[in-house]
């Protein structure tokens, strides 16, 4: 039997709660040596757990028989935001897919495109290596592989991020080319619209767009300082 305050008994972790309505939306996680569960789900004004609405699971692949840790550096997404009365989920392990909610968590529809399944091949995994190199320095990059497998899967995922603002779905696509990506515009039922090259930070590819601009972070390097970049959506190039 577990005494209170041994700590056997801990809750999953949780994500930050986010506004949905009167209700609230978050990510609880689960952590195993062998396994990560993640599990969206809402909740109410006093964070009582309402639902469940989808889950997202993968292997952490933690054992190596080279004594070195395994790191998976390509993952599918799993991801949500809200736009109004609604709640837009992602998941490439369905492919390029997203399921919509309402505000208390019943499904609204679904949108399913077909994509293009790229190879992840030598020149994109170096290309990587070079985007950690400039990132965390000489010394930090050397010790990492020493202490590190770098793992990929055979395929690149549908897409690596998203966002929704103003009835447009904005997808981030695979690979990077040149420091650019391919982001898809979509309407809300997954209809194409337009793409775009757009920029993104090594290993970091948190933006927004917001009100027809699109906001990024740039790491300066003679300045040795972070800057906010905005760029006019119809300002940025076409996709190839």
């Amino acid at each position: 039997m577990n005494k209170k305050g041994t700590g056997r008994n801990r809750p999953y972790a949780t994500s930050t709660y986010f506004p949905l309505g009167k209700n609230f939306v978050c990510k609880k996680f689960n952590n195993t040596f062998k396994k990560t569960k993640i599990i969206l789900k809402i909740l109410d004004n006093s964070f009582n757990e309402i639902k469940d609405l989808e889950a997202f699971e993968f292997e952490n692949n933690y054992i190596s028989p080279n004594n070195k840790k395994n790191l998976v550096v390509i993952r599918d997404f799993f991801g949500y935001t809200v736009e109004g009365e609604k709640l837009f989920v992602g998941n490439t392990q369905k492919g390029f897919h997203f399921t919509i909610f309402d505000t208390n968590g019943n499904k609204l529809y679904e949108i399913s495109r077909p994509y293009e399944k790229i190879p992840i091949t030598s020149k994109h995994k170096q290309e990587e290596m070079k985007e950690l190199l400039k990132t965390v320095g000489k010394t930090r990059y050397e010790r990492s592989k020493k202490k590190y497998n770098y793992l990929y899967p055979e395929f690149f995922p549908a897409y690596s991020n998203f966002t929704v603002d103003e009835n447009k779905i904005y997808v981030l696509t695979y690979p990077k080319i040149d420091g650019q990506k391919k982001m898809l515009v979509l309407d809300q039922k997954g209809n194409l619209l337009n793409s775009l090259m757009v920029p993104t930070r090594e290993y970091n590819e948190n933006f927004c767009i917001y009100k027809n601009k699109y906001y990024y972070i740039f790491d300066n390097n003679e300045s040795e300082k972070w800057e906010i970049h905005v760029i006019k959506i119809n300002d940025l190039g076409t996709g190839r």
